[in-house]
């Protein structure tokens, strides 16, 4: 599996894999959107705000749920410092 992290100042940061699951961070910090698509549904899933894209992301359990494996597990948590350090 591929995972890809992109960052830039004007798009913030992404994380894509096959799964297509994605993490944005925009421009403004608080401007995050967390979005979930099922390949099989190809639709949003769930959109969350700053406060619950981290809880997310600091829930194993959910995140195991979507997929996101061992193997992406670094990217998340690359992402998840970006946040913080820029709360």
């Amino acid at each position: 599996m591929n995972t890809f992290i992109n960052y830039n100042k004007l798009t913030g940061v992404s994380i894509n894999s096959y799964r297509n699951t994605g993490l944005y961070v925009g421009e403004d910090i608080e401007d995050i959107i967390f979005a979930v698509h099922y390949e099989q549904e190809g639709e949003l899933t769930c959109s969350l705000d700053l406060q619950q894209a981290l809880d997310f992301l600091s829930d194993g359990e959910a995140m195991e749920k979507l997929g996101i494996t061992d193997d992406m597990q670094d990217a998340v948590e690359l992402v998840y410092n970006i946040i913080q350090e820029n709360l």
